[in-house]
């Protein structure tokens, strides 16, 4: 093996993440999600333009695609990246080259999205536990509130925390080997937050979209609910009224 593999693997990195899934996905409901919503790519707006059952596989493919090269050459074809560059890990460039391919598409003009579903991919392929501990932080913080960008931020955060600390009390801090694994989460950690700043603005203002699902729908129903019990009492009172003036 050579540095033209490494080439090679490393464009197919780019090129798997650069997959716009959530406007292919769109093609067959005969939707653009860059044009309806939010006008994002990911998950969170084909849930609100295509419904749960799309945002789901949306949001499995968006993951898949981070998962599956670091997961071939890591776990299947078991390559040591290791020997290519020294002591250096050089897999999570390939992750990287995954997230950066999902937020500056080639298929779409190097536009894309914000790269949450594929990042815990690319972190589940380096970390397992990390990063399905990362989809499940977000699944109970998105079921509880209804806010995507607010379980999107609290599991990145977590999990690049996690990853970091993963790194110094397990691999004995061995700085030059793992530079880059420390490196990719802080970048990471800043990429998704630059594509949340007008989330965080909005959930500053307590303005940001809450989605309709688990506990939040719950609460819905109820208020609902009391509102219509509310609402017959006041026009039940309104009758009462009327026939006491007559």
């Amino acid at each position: 093996m050579n540095y033209l593999y490494i080439v090679i693997t490393m464009l197919l990195s780019y090129l798997i993440g650069s997959i716009p899934f959530g406007v292919v996905i769109g093609k067959f409901k005969h939707i653009d999600p860059r044009n309806e919503g939010s006008k994002n790519i990911g998950s969170t707006n084909v849930l609100r333009t295509m419904g749960p059952k799309y945002a789901a596989l949306c949001m499995m493919l968006d993951g898949f695609k981070g998962f599956i090269i670091i997961f071939l050459i890591k776990w299947i074809f078991e390559l040591d990246i290791v020997s290519f560059i020294g002591k250096i890990d050089i897999l999570p460039v390939y992750g990287l080259l995954s997230i950066l391919g999902h937020t500056n598409s080639i298929f779409l003009k190097f536009k894309g999205g914000k790269a949450v579903a594929t990042s815990a991919g690319v972190i589940a392929a380096l970390s397992p536990i990390v990063g399905v501990s990362m989809m499940v932080v977000y699944l109970i913080i998105f079921f509880i509130s209804g806010l995507s960008s607010l379980g999107s931020l609290i599991s990145t955060t977590l999990a690049v925390v996690a990853g970091i600390l993963e790194i110094i009390i397990f691999k004995e801090i061995k700085l030059l080997e793992n530079s880059l694994y420390i490196a990719f989460y802080l970048i990471v950690f800043g990429i998704i937050l630059y594509k949340h700043v007008n989330n965080i603005r909005k959930l500053a203002r307590n303005q940001e979209t809450r989605f309709n699902v688990g506990l939040q729908k719950k609460l819905n129903e109820d208020k609902k609910s009391e509102n219509n019990i509310n609402n017959t009492i006041t026009i039940e009172t309104v009758i009462d009224d009327k026939e006491h003036q007559l």
